[in-house]
């Protein structure tokens, strides 16, 4: 599911998600704070908070435009992370 963190948001309290979330900045900044550290992401930034991870999100301007991808449970039982590619190691060795 694709949705929008709207422009002139008031502040998020802290929450935590049941799936995986990933946050893209479109537009502006947006500023988090995940276990009391202060994270500002700019324009074109990328985070990824893991399931039950608590943050929180300061309040948008008019000039901030953010998009959440919410991966739920069933996104990644089509994946197999334990598969092997050519050079004999799992998919995510490769990162």
């Amino acid at each position: 599911m694709i949705q929008l963190h709207k422009r002139n948001s008031p502040i998020i309290p802290y929450h935590i998600y049941h799936y995986v979330v990933l946050t893209y900045v479109f537009y502006g900044q947006m500023t988090f704070f995940v276990e009391g550290e202060k994270i500002v992401l700019n324009q074109n930034d990328l985070v990824i908070f893991d399931k039950y991870v608590p943050h929180s999100v300061a309040s948008t301007s008019e000039r901030d435009l953010g998009i959440n991808i919410i991966l739920a449970d069933s996104f990644f039982k089509d994946i197999d992370l334990d598969s092997h590619n050519d050079h004999n190691r799992n998919v995510l060795s490769v990162f």
